[in-house]
Formats: C-alpha cells, sequence, structure tokens
C-alpha cells in the first residue's frame, strides 16, 4: 500500500489537541516495543463477525451500536474487542484489528494501549497528496457514537521501572478516489516512572530537511537500560527505519542518509538518531548555574565524542506517526562527564 505522507502544516490542529495524557486514564504495563513489520492495513473489514459478537444493527441508521466481546487472545493478554458501528458506508470497524495494525507499525509499543479514535478524509490525488480533513476527533471514548477505549493489560512492572500510562491514538483515514476507509496510526504516548541512569555522547542536532543545524542540543545513549522500551524513529517519516531500543547501530538503513554524521559550520552533529532532545531542559535555572555542566556543554560543541552520564526522571516518551519524530521529555537529575 503506497504510504501517506501528511506534512505538518497539514495536521498542526490534530497534534494541538493530542497531548500526552489528554483524557485518558493511566493504565499500567510492560514489555519492550515490537519490532516495525510492515505498513498498515484496510481494517474495515465487513465480515469476521457473528451473532453472538454483534447486536442486529439497523444500518439504514447513523447511529451508532457497540457490543463487546470478553477473550484471551494467544499471548495471555485479556482483550476488550469492541465493535463499532459508525454509519459510515455501513461498514463496522474492529477496534481490535486496529490495535494490531498499530502493533505491527510499532506504534502501540507497550502492552497497554489506550486508543482513541478519530475519522477523516484522506486526499489521494497527485494535486493534494498531503491533505487530511478530520470529521470529529475521539478521546478516551468520550463521543461512544464513533469510537471508544480498547485496553490490553498486563503487567506494571518491568525490572524496577514502572510504566506509568501508555496510549495510542488511531486515525480512521478515507481514501476518496477508493472510497475505503483504512487505520492510520497516529500518536502514541508512554510516561515511565522512577529514575533512569544511562549514558552516552551529547551532539547537536542537525535537521536534514533544511540542511541547516538547529542548535538543538541532544543525547544519544549508547546502549539500552534494562530493555528500556524507547520507541525513538528516525524523522522523515521513514517508518519502517523505526527503532525499539537505544542501540545506535538500528538507526542506520539500508539505503543509508540517516544515522550518519554530519559537520556542519564546524559543529559536530549527529541526525536521526535515537535521541532525548536537551534544550528545553536545559534551561532550568539550576542546572545553568552548574559552571561544571556549562563547561561539558561548551565542550560537547566541539567534541562529538564527549560521553556523559545522565540521570532522568519523569520520562514521557511521544511518538506522531506524521512527524515520525519523538517529541520527548524528561526531568535531568544529574548529567556529567566520564
Amino acid at each position: 500500500m503506497k504510504k501517506r505522507i501528511l506534512t505538518a502544516s497539514m495536521i498542526a490542529a490534530i497534534l494541538a489537541v493530542s497531548a500526552c495524557g489528554n483524557g485518558a486514564k493511566p493504565v499500567p504495563t510492560t514489555g519492550p516495543a515490537p519490532e516495525v513489520t510492515s505498513a498498515a492495513s484496510d481494517v474495515t473489514s465487513a465480515g469476521n463477525t457473528s451473532a453472538a459478537e454483534t447486536p442486529a444493527e439497523d444500518t439504514s441508521s447513523a447511529e451508532t451500536a457497540a457490543a463487546q466481546e470478553e477473550k484471551t487472545d494467544d499471548t495471555g493478554f485479556e482483550v476488550t474487542k469492541t465493535v463499532i458501528y459508525t454509519g459510515i458506508n455501513d461498514k463496522k470497524y474492529y477496534l481490535e484489528d486496529a490495535v494490531e495494525v498499530n502493533e505491527e507499525w510499532g506504534m502501540a509499543t507497550y502492552d497497554t494501549a489506550l486508543v482513541r479514535v478519530s475519522t477523516g478524509t484522506y486526499h489521494d490525488s497527485e494535486t493534494e497528496p498531503d491533505l487530511f480533513t478530520p470529521d470529529e476527533f475521539i478521546y478516551s471514548g468520550e463521543k461512544a457514537e464513533l469510537g471508544t477505549v480498547y485496553q490490553v493489560k498486563k503487567d506494571d512492572v518491568m525490572g524496577d521501572l514502572k510504566i506509568a500510562s501508555a496510549e495510542t491514538q488511531i486515525s480512521f483515514i478515507k481514501n476518496d478516489e477508493t472510497g475505503e476507509y483504512i487505520s492510520m496510526p497516529f500518536y502514541s504516548c508512554t510516561k515511565i516512572d522512577g529514575d533512569i541512569t544511562v549514558t552516552g555522547v551529547l551532539r547537536y542536532y542537525f535537521d536534514e530537511q533544511y540542511a541547516i543545524s538547529s542548535g538543538d542540543l541532544v543525547f544519544v545513549p549508547d546502549g539500552s537500560y534494562k530493555g528500556l522500551p524507547l520507541s525513538f524513529s528516525p524523522s522523515g517519516m521513514y517508518e519502517d527505519y523505526g527503532v525499539t531500543s537505544f542501540d545506535m547501530k538500528e538507526t542506520i538503513p539500508e539505503d543509508g542518509g540517516y544515522g550518519d554524521t554530519y559537520y556542519a559550520g564546524g559543529i559536530c552533529v549527529y541526525s536521526d538518531a535515537p535521541r532525548l532532545r536537551l534544550g528545553n531542559i536545559l534551561q532550568d535555572d539550576a542546572l545553568k548555574s552548574n559552571s561544571d555542566l556549562t563547561t561539558l556543554l561548551d565542550g560537547a560543541k566541539a567534541d562529538c565524542s564527549k560521553r556523559v552520564e545522565v540521570t532522568l526522571t519523569n520520562l514521557q516518551l511521544e511518538w506522531s506517526d506524521q512527524f515520525g519524530s519523538d517529541h520527548s521529555s524528561a526531568v535531568i537529575k544529574s548529567i556529567k562527564g566520564i
């Protein structure tokens, strides 16, 4: 299936209402992120249901009917299957299927996913390839006529880390050439409790799209922390090259061009690595007044291999499929050269 790439300008309004935790009830979870295996597929099947699963619908009405069935999948997770009837083209949308597609794309990266659903029209044409018109946004099942919350639950601890919450938003997008709806993973966010200490290097981020250095200082970790299921992805919407850990080697795609080291204006920068942007975090007054830290950061401008140890807390990982990049944040408790 052709990749649907939506420009930032066309979906700015969508992101404005996609804050992590917006209207979602925290659900603990655990487990590593699945690998990206394939692109999304159509999940708007009108079949694979039965009278036992879904009550009879009045398909002439636009009113929604929903039915739930409890079951256990092959992995042992408790699954609530919610069938949503929107009245659009008399089609039923299976959120269970949408979550499976989402996991294939590496978006539902945790064992618990709060799925939020929206519908809209995707203008798939030669002249308007990047337009997405949202019809309505669904948050945590508040508007039951179009969507509901889908949850998969398991454990809540991974090593000594606790996943405070995890959520994913799914958009149903209509291809106005074929009239079909597909599911498009849109947004993922996870909050992690506790402190995390990792080592790596400080570099300046290089925005390859505009071929200039953004001056955004980033921390590039050089290993994983107890298998922490971070899922930073290379930018440029190359979702097939998504990564599931802090392994820098996984950021270099087969065709090259991403994950490489660049030299711009004498400043060593690193493009599209799993990274934690430190720009806003480093505005903390206590950190700015730390002379050792200032010296360390100044040194990072000239030394690509400036190694540091960073202790983070309140880590919040966000991923937007349209941008193909992370919007992660954290509070730095300490940072020191090693």
